[in-house]
């Protein structure tokens, strides 16, 4: 009975009648022996990958919940910046608003990111990833209102 061969013995099968560069460096790894690139000293392995991901719908949401999460940190940064140099202790009144968006969305944000997250959401129905996509941006839009009725109102 024949064993399977080892990954080492698949990579270099493979790279014995393959020209790759290395992804680190850019070294011509044809006809390579060992597990790792003779240039950068990077691990080389074989991985199996999507030709094209379809991850448009992932990135729209996630782009909706950065920009959200985004705009809150900078505002708080703003805020606090501008109460610690004027000594307007006010500003950090407004600080409320921002704070409350950016746990929420940046904890979403967090979760998404992962693998587990990129996986679950590909996993859903397109009209469930179109929802989560619209719900992230609406989040955003909302926080940016809210935001700037308190600003007008204070």
């Amino acid at each position: 009975m024949t064993s399977a061969p080892s990954e080492s013995e698949l990579r270099c099968q493979y790279l014995s009648g393959h020209v790759v560069a290395c992804p680190g460096c850019g070294y011509n790894l044809h006809g390579l022996t060992g597990d790792r690139c003779p240039e950068c000293s990077q691990e080389i392995e074989l991985a199996i990958r999507l030709a094209r991901p379809r991850l448009g719908h992932w990135v729209a949401a996630v782009s909706g919940l950065a920009a959200g999460a985004g705009a809150a940190g900078a505002i708080i940064c703003v805020l606090t910046a501008l109460s610690v140099v004027t000594g307007f202790d006010d500003l950090l009144g407004l600080c409320s608003v921002p704070a409350a968006w950016l746990v929420p969305q940046g904890s979403l944000l967090a979760l998404l990111s992962t693998m587990r997250g990129r996986v679950w959401f590909r996993a859903r129905s397109a009209s469930a990833q179109l929802a989560v996509i619209a719900a992230s941006w609406l989040a955003t839009v909302a926080f940016v209102i809210i935001f700037t009725l308190k600003v007008l109102g204070t």
